[in-house]
Order: C-alpha cells, then structure tokens, then sequence
C-alpha cells in the first residue's frame, strides 16, 4: 500500500449537521458520492460530475471493500473524515476492522515533516496552509471557507424544493463550488502526501 496507489477520500458538510458529500481520488479518478437523500436530485449535474446519489453506510462499506480486495490504503487529511466514516460504518465490526487496517491520517505524516522546516509549521494544521507550503495552488473561490456558506445557502433553499431544476442559477453555482472544493482537497492532500513522502525518503 502506498501514497501512489491510495484511495483518497473526503467529506464536505456543515459544522454540527450530516455530512452531504464524501468524495474519492484513486489515480486521476474522481467521484462524488452524495450521501444527503436531501441532494440526492443533484446527482450528476453539469459541472458537478462524476457524482451519484449514494446510502452513506452502503457506499463506505463498499469503499473499505475495495481497498482491501485492491491492497490500498485509504487516505484523508485528517481524522475528521475517519469519525465520520467509523460513524457510517457503526455496528459492522469486520469493516470497520479492514478501515482500521487499510487507514492513513495524512495531517499526521505531514505534521512530522513541517516541525522540521525552517521556519516550522505550527497550528493551525490546515490542509490549505500545507498546500501553500508545498506549492499547491489552490483557486480562491473553491477555498477555505466557501463549503459552508454554500451549503447553508443550499439547505436553505432545499426546505422549499427538492429539485435541482427548481434552483436559481447562483444556487447551481454553489453546488458545483461545493464539489470542485471537493477535488481541490483531495488533489491536494494527495499532493501534499507526495511531497512529505518523496522529502522523507530523500
């Protein structure tokens, strides 16, 4: 198992609500499961694509699955996204022993590597602050801080429709910011990962 070969995941939600998204990267492969039955009718919308309207619990079972028939590690920044995955998987002891087996917290690799830089990496620990070190450029308008926003603006409007084609053009613009933040993070955690790796092994 290695960072090359990993399957990077990563969710986007709002702080204290379900998550709405987990998005994967396997080699230059992106997906969007959308595991809000709230969204489920945004599946595969233009400029959100590939995405599908997935069960939380269903699509993490058949993620630890498939790193363990493939031999990958499973990746994400931080251990946010494992609470979150743990919490999908609750009650199914065998997955949730594969997760243990096949997991990789990147943040924890990439803070060993930034206490040595001169000047060292202190908190706070974001993806994006690591990115920046390590010469991931980022788009401002799929940034820190833009997932929230949208999405509040989204549940928002999903309390009067449930239908994508219901929605004003700036609200399809939110959720294409919401997915391309999405593969912003998991490029760039694969990135970052690379990076820390290749400085380590040098």
């Amino acid at each position: 198992m290695t960072s090359e070969t990993a399957i990077y995941f990563d969710y986007e939600g709002r702080p204290h609500h379900e998550p709405v998204l987990l998005g994967t990267l396997v080699g230059d492969m992106y997906y969007g499961a959308i595991v809000d039955e709230r969204y489920w009718d945004f599946a595969g919308r233009w400029g959100a694509r590939p995405s599908g309207a997935e069960s939380h619990r269903d699509f993490a079972c058949r993620l630890v699955m498939r790193a363990q028939e493939e031999n990958r590690a499973l990746i994400s920044w931080s251990e946010h996204d494992l609470r979150q995955i743990r919490s999908a998987l609750a009650g199914n002891r065998r997955v949730l022993r594969l997760l243990e087996k096949h997991y990789v917290d990147a943040l924890a690799l990439a803070r060993r590597w930034g206490r040595r830089q001169d000047p060292s990496i202190h908190r706070p620990h974001t993806l994006a602050r690591y990115a920046t070190a390590t010469s991931y450029r980022v788009p401002p308008q799929f940034g820190e801080g833009t997932v929230g926003t949208n999405l509040a603006q989204l549940d928002r409007r999903l309390k009067q429709t449930a239908r994508y084609a219901e929605l004003e053009p700036a609200e399809r613009g939110a959720w294409r910011i919401v997915v391309k933040h999405n593969k912003h993070d998991l490029r760039a955690s694969r990135h970052v990962l690379r990076f820390v790796c290749r400085a380590e092994a040098g």
